[in-house]
Order: structure tokens, then C-alpha cells, then sequence
């Protein structure tokens, strides 16, 4: 006789108040069982699909991605061949309102040099028609810097660019600033280009781009303020496949390092994939 027919015979000689019972213990042990795989196995494909269902088009860098439309812009930064570009959030009324931001600029760089020993304005000078050049040197860690800073207006938009480099540069450096600038194009964030180039917060650059290009955004989730991302473009045409060190890469490297063991310990990648973006 089998264990089944042995237990089916027990079964029934079992009184009916007991077979109910047991009945009822063994539909509720398969909803218990139920349920729990539902908790350890959530359907995640209902988030997801809320996610995906409405997508937005941005660019950032050279590439145009695709991204949920619940994500927010939060902050953009860039640079080009070392020149840090910052667009002004305040938009002017004119060419009036322009000259006066640009003497307000310079005004509180002289104040906060003045608290600095060995600091101060080298030249003021002019950048074209709209456009202002500030040399000057701070000291930092008994050293001297050399920083050029640079205010360029493009369709009311003021742009600040930022570059560090030496007493016997400033020239050079100079011309290099003032050629960033010129080639810088106002956009909003939400147009998408449709000729080559490298978007920033704010603008576009056009062309086929300069020796070494940064840019980096920041977003946050509109309705989860505790969720947000970014996400990193370098566009460096010089660098040969397989010298260009990976963010993945960047943060191995770091925790391998005593001093950013403590700090990147906890780090843990979840998930590696190669993809393809679109490219401006």
C-alpha cells in the first residue's frame, strides 16, 4: 500500500469536524505561502512601468538620453580644455543691466581679496562686445594662484568661465578663455540640438568639440526628494580605447586605497552594462 492510500485511509476514518479542521489549516498554510513569496518576490513590474511609461528626451555632454520624466535637473557643471562654464541664473532686461552685474562682480572680488594677503586684480578688461576678462591672484597654501575669470553675455544669459593657470600663462590662457566663449550658444534645457556639439547647462557649443570636455548633472526624483542620481560625460577624442579610466573603474581603484577604505566600503555595484547612446 502507498504512503498516499495509507494517508487517504486515515484521513477518512478521521472524525468530519477533524477533516474540516485540517482542511482549513491546509488552505491557510497555501495563502500564508502565497503571500510570502509575494512579499520576498515583489512584482516591480508595475513601478517600473510608471517609470518608463513617460520618458524625456535630454542631452548631456555630447549624448542624448532617455529619462523618466519624474526626474528633475537639479545642477549642471562643465568644462572645456580646463575652463569651468557656469551659466548665471539671473536674466537680464539688457545690455544696461549687464554692465551693472558685471561691476557688481568685480566690486565684491576686490572685497574678498582685500581680506587676503598677496591677493588682488592683476587687469580688467574687456571680451569682445559683451564680454568681461578679471586676472588676478589669490593666495592659497602659501602659494600664489593665477585665475582668470570671464563674463560673457548671450541672449541676456550671463555665462562665467573660470580658469587657473601661472604668472607666465595668463596670455595664453587668456586667448583660451575668450575662444571657449565665443563659442558658446544659449539653449534651453529642454530643446534638443539638432547639429553637433556639446550641450551645458543652459547653452550649446558647436563643432566637433575641444582636446578634453566635462560635463556632469545632477537629478532628483519630484515627488521623492531622498532619491536622485548623476550622471557623467567625458568626451576626450585623444584618449585611445582602453586608456580612459571608467567611473566603475575610478571607484575599484579608490577603494583598493587605505586612506578611502573606510569611505568606499560600503559601495556596491549592483549592476554593470555597456550601452550605446545616441551622440550630438
Amino acid at each position: 500500500m502507498s504512503r498516499w492510500n495509507a494517508m487517504r485511509i486515515w484521513l477518512m476514518a478521521l472524525p468530519r469536524w477533524k477533516q474540516v479542521l485540517l482542511s482549513l489549516l491546509a488552505l491557510a498554510l497555501v495563502w500564508w505561502t502565497i503571500n510570502a513569496l509575494f512579499v520576498r518576490l515583489p512584482i516591480r513590474s508595475h513601478a517600473m512601468n510608471e517609470y518608463t511609461n513617460n520618458m524625456q528626451t535630454i542631452c548631456v555632454g555630447r549624448y542624448l538620453i532617455d529619462m523618466p520624466s519624474q526626474l528633475n535637473l537639479q545642477s549642471t557643471t562643465q568644462s572645456v580644455n580646463g575652463v569651468q562654464i557656469e551659466r548665471l541664473p539671473k536674466q537680464l532686461a539688457g545690455l544696461g543691466s549687464f554692465k551693472f552685474e558685471m561691476d557688481e562682480a568685480e566690486r565684491k572680488l576686490r572685497e574678498d581679496l582685500a581680506k587676503l594677503e598677496f591677493s588682488g586684480i592683476v587687469k580688467v578688461s574687456q571680451m569682445g562686445e559683451n564680454g568681461m576678462v578679471i586676472v588676478y591672484f589669490r593666495q592659497s597654501r602659501k602659494k600664489r594662484v593665477v585665475n582668470i575669470e570671464a563674463y560673457t553675455l548671450k541672449d541676456l544669459t550671463i555665462y562665467k568661465l573660470k580658469y587657473g593657470t601661472t604668472a607666465d600663462d595668463i596670455e595664453p590662457a587668456t586667448k583660451l578663455i575668450s575662444a571657449v566663449s565665443n563659442v558658446i550658444g544659449n539653449r534651453d534645457n529642454a530643446n534638443i540640438p539638432t547639429t553637433p556639439g556639446l550641450c551645458i547647462d543652459g547653452g550649446f557649443i558647436s563643432g566637433k568639440g575641444f582636446d578634453q570636455e566635462k560635463v556632469s548633472a545632477d537629478f532628483e526624483e519630484r515627488n521623492n526628494a531622498g532619491f536622485g542620481f548623476s550622471l557623467s560625460a567625458t568626451y576626450a577624442p585623444d584618449v585611445k580605447n582602453g586608456e580612459f579610466e571608467s567611473r566603475i573603474d575610478r571607484v575599484e581603484r579608490q577603494k583598493s586605497r587605505a586612506m578611502f577604505n573606510e569611505a568606499f566600503s560600503n559601495i556596491k555595484t549592483k549592476r554593470n552594462a555597456t550601452i550605446t547612446l545616441v551622440g550630438t
